[in-house]
């Protein structure tokens, strides 16, 4: 059962979606999209590949006061949220990083894709290894280096594995 306190900050929140012509059925829709400080900012960079930053706002839609700024979309339509509307009105499997390909959640920093879909890319990279020789055909990063199929990296791994 909700506390008045708690209901008080529900309806704020509502009643800052209602400003944005959304409402708390809209929400399941929307999907975690980085923010404006630390990996909030890295994720937000990865996903849309620019270091252009949003507007800093200094209230959240609720009427909360925030310092980090943290973004949801739903397409096109990006919100700026504190951290605490985040975790109390987006889905569990929304809150953090979703993956590019199937929509689950994932922890990876490197790319978008959860390890899956991570996976599934490497073995059809090494699959077409012929004609894209500028990844390392053992763990898909990128590489300089066109005389070897594998990333340094790589290399003293398998070195390492043969002794």
């Amino acid at each position: 059962m909700e506390t008045n306190m708690e209901l008080t900050f529900t309806q704020k929140f509502t009643e800052g979606l209602k400003q944005h012509d959304l409402t708390m059925i809209d929400m399941k829709d929307f999907v975690y999209s980085g923010g404006d400080n630390g990996s909030h900012l890295n994720y937000y960079k990865l996903l849309y590949n620019t270091d252009t930053l949003l507007p800093h706002k200094d209230y959240c839609i609720c009427g909360h006061k925030i310092v980090k700024n943290c973004y949801i979309a739903n397409g096109n339509q990006v919100l700026t949220l504190g951290i605490c509307c985040i975790k109390r009105f987006i889905s569990k499997e929304k809150q953090g990083r979703t993956c590019e390909c199937c929509g689950f959640s994932h922890k990876n920093r490197k790319d978008n894709l959860c390890n899956k879909c991570r996976e599934d890319r490497i073995n059809s990279i090494k699959r077409v290894n012929n004609k894209l020789r500028n990844m390392c055909i053992e763990c898909g990063i990128d590489i300089d280096n066109f005389k070897y199929p594998y990333c340094p990296y790589c290399i003293e791994d398998i070195k390492i594995n043969k002794t």
